[in-house]
């Protein structure tokens, strides 16, 4: 009599799901001589990550259950498709275009446009809808994929790809070939790489007619990306050129950009090493790089606001023209958020780092930064608009602590420029009821009662004794005074709490916290 393992049934059992399975590949939706893509592999990279040369897949391979040969997306998107009309789409776009347009027009002859618009808008979204059908299938199908089926052009396109980069990296004599093995219907494609000796940067040289330019790259020359005796690579190059435009463009070079820097790689420098020139080409109108020095700086502060222009204020501060109909702010605060000036050098990162400093301010909706050069003059202007003076939000949800739940509702009140001087005002409070559980007997269920009030003010500087050059100095890192006071009251069964706190901190762009005083009144 013969005598089964006991792991027999489990055996039995794997090699018929495995059979079983093997059909949910998707391999039954395949036509005529074609395979399914199983999958893909790269070999041989030595020096190039794995990662970044599977980036170039042209073709993917359908996603797989763990362990298991079964694509069930596969599955998803062939089933879905079989309900796929696209007939019916086409026919149910032009009843809710036929049905919507009807509805407009009558609400637009009643002189509702409000009905009408919001008509509109819910045409639109329907429409949209039936676009992403028609495009992309039903629900089913675009929760699945369709069965990958094996190109051979994109196998080489992909080949050609891989071999692209790898020369980018310096292996300037890299060879990548590939090899498809079919068997049953399946498909899988093996990337052999040889990378070979890479070349290297032997010199590094500038050219230009310019002696400004000339000075400020041999002035820059520690922060060059590009080394010698380092592999040659494509990307350091690109981010050798945006390091050179962003250089110019912060020392008066308004409208110098990437374009006008080519490199010119000789590789018959010898022992596998590349000569890098690096040319910066003249622009074709005016025959050389102009240097911009700003003429003059006009800030806006309500630029949404309407009225005549000639009844806008004028004032002068610090050499910047301020510009508005009402005045709001301290000109000396925004002046420390202001690091561009007449008779300075234009510069990009002066202009970013004033856009940022007066977006921290949370006082405008808006903060734009353009320069004119027309009437041979330059001129930076700023526009800002305001936000609301009061702002206000409001939180309800539930806390369960020991499984016991409890309302809570947060309330908040912000008042932006209270006193002229870009502060902002906060009030916050909040009350709460939470289910507790008593310490001595924890089946008698007590009601904790919470209440918090929260008052801040904050100042857009450091509230320290020094004078207006180190404060605009400090502008650049976004300083900030807070002072708050804190009280909470909690009402236990086993006690009752008062905490008074008051405080006062420094912040900074590092977002890095000194209180410099925090006294605290406790009773309870």
């Amino acid at each position: 009599m013969a005598r089964f393992s006991p792991f027999f049934p489990l055996s039995l059992f794997v090699c018929c799901a495995v059979i079983v399975l093997s059909g949910c590949l998707g391999t039954r939706y395949l036509g005529k001589d074609e395979y399914l893509l199983y999958n893909q592999k790269i070999k041989g990279n030595q020096h190039i990550g794995q990662g970044r040369l599977e980036a170039f897949y042209q073709q993917k391979s359908n996603r797989r259950l763990p362990l298991l040969p079964a694509a069930p997306y596969v599955y998803l998107y062939h089933l879905g498709e079989t309900w796929h009309d696209t007939a019916k789409v086409r026919q149910k776009t032009a009843q809710i275009t036929q049905r919507y347009e009807e509805r407009i027009s009558k609400a637009e002859e009643k002189d509702k446009q409000k009905k009408a618009r919001r008509l509109k808008k819910k045409r639109n979204r329907k429409l949209e809808h039936q676009r992403k059908v028609m495009d992309e299938g039903n629900g089913l199908m675009r929760l699945g994929e369709p069965v990958a089926v094996l190109d051979s052009v994109k196998v080489i396109n992909t080949q050609e790809q891989i071999l692209n980069h790898i020369r980018s990296k310096g292996f300037f004599h890299a060879e990548v070939s590939h090899q498809i093995s079919r068997r049953l219907r399946t498909a899988n494609v093996r990337y052999q790489v040889r990378e070979n000796e890479p070349y290297t940067i032997g010199m590094l040289l500038y050219r230009t007619d310019d002696i400004n330019i000339n000075r400020l790259l041999k002035e820059s020359e520690r922060q060059r990306i590009l080394v010698e005796n380092e592999r040659y690579d494509e990307d350091k190059l690109k981010a050798e050129r945006d390091r050179m435009e962003k250089l110019l463009r912060n020392n008066g070079y308004y409208d110098f950009s990437k374009q006008y820097i080519q490199f010119q790689i000789d590789t018959t420098f010898g022992n596998k090493q590349v000569l890098v020139r690096t040319v910066i080409s003249k622009p074709a109108a005016r025959g050389f790089h102009k240097i911009f020095r700003l003429d003059s700086v006009i800030f806006t502060t309500d630029a949404e606001e309407s009225g005549s222009q000639n009844k806008r204020n004028f004032r002068l501060y610090n050499g910047i023209t301020y510009r508005y109909f009402t005045e709001r702010y301290s000109k000396k605060i925004l002046d420390r958020r202001v690091f561009i000036y007449p008779d300075s050098l234009y510069g990009i990162d002066n202009t970013t780092t004033t856009q940022r400093m007066l977006a921290n301010l949370d006082m405008f909706k808006f903060i734009n930064i353009n320069y004119d050069t027309t009437a041979g003059r330059f001129v930076a202007n700023i526009y800002t608009s305001p936000l609301q003076k009061y702002s206000t939000t409001n939180e309800t949800g539930v806390n369960v602590t020991q499984g016991f739940p409890g309302p809570f509702y947060n309330i908040g009140l912000k008042n932006r420029n209270p006193f002229n001087g870009l502060e902002i005002l906060e009030f916050n409070g909040r009350f709460g009821i939470e289910g507790v559980a008593s310490a001595s007997n924890t089946d008698n269920i007590y009601q904790s009662r919470e209440f918090g009030l929260n008052t801040s003010l904050l100042f857009p500087q450091f509230m320290i004794p020094v004078g207006n050059r180190t404060q605009s100095y400090l502008g650049r890192l976004n300083p900030k005074t807070r002072l708050s006071a804190n009280y909470q009251f909690t009402n236990r069964p086993e006690y009752i709490r008062r905490n008074l706190s008051l405080a006062m901190a420094y912040t900074w762009q590092k977002k890095t916290r000194y209180t410099m005083t925090s006294p605290s009144l406790m009773s309870g």
